[in-house]
């Protein structure tokens, strides 16, 4: 045997072996990136759609609905406690004010309300803007967590108030989560074409 003959063939991670073609195993590494890619798409985008009264939103598939006083829709993530990822949908009625000013108007009642009963209560800032071809406005907002019997957690949370005229009241959808967690949440990143709230508030139905 001839030492051309008797060297051993040359072993490549990934590729297999020198004389073996690399096209094959490198189109079943990509499709399996694909795949998995879509997978983790379809379970991250997946959504459930949480109604009352006329009013619905969809969630996302992990979320579990819970009782809220006041609340018309409530949902949260199930993973968490009482600083977890949530979005409640409450009532505000019109006043004199508010029904010549409009939902920014209501906007500045809203957080009037807030300081009054949440005594951590800090507003970040407020704007118009249209939601589902309704003039609407925005209410961005800080506050310390509380559990379920009203007692102060040393937790910071960031809250967003989305308010809107539906016949003789405005509706407000809140979101909120800890303050750590806002941007991964508000913001748009992969697999995620759009963001949890982005995806919340675009499915927001009102009468």
């Amino acid at each position: 045997m001839s030492a051309a003959a008797a060297r051993p063939r040359l072993w490549l991670p990934l590729y297999g072996t020198a004389d073996e073609p690399e096209w094959p195993v490198l189109v079943t590494v990509v499709l399996a990136l694909v795949l998995g890619s879509i997978l983790q798409i379809a379970v991250t985008s997946a959504t459930s759609v949480v109604s009352n009264d006329g009013v619905s939103v969809a969630v996302p598939a992990s979320w579990t609905t819970f009782d809220e006083e006041g609340a018309l829709v409530a949902a949260r993530d199930a993973s968490g406690g009482p600083t977890t990822a949530r979005v409640v949908v409450t009532a505000l009625a019109r006043t004199a004010a508010t029904a010549e000013g409009g939902a920014k108007a209501a906007a500045d009642q809203r957080s009037l309300q807030l300081a009054d009963a949440v005594p951590s209560y800090r507003s970040i800032g407020a704007r118009t803007l249209t939601v589902g071809g309704r003039a609407a406005a925005q209410l961005d907002y800080v506050m310390l967590a509380r559990d379920r019997d009203g007692v102060v957690l040393p937790v910071l949370m960031r809250a967003r108030d989305t308010i809107v005229p539906s016949g003789d009241r405005f509706l407000v959808l809140t979101f909120a989560t800890e303050s750590t967690r806002w941007r991964d949440l508000t913001e748009a990143s992969f697999p995620r074409a759009t963001s949890v709230f982005g995806t919340i508030r675009d499915s927001w139905r009102v009468p």
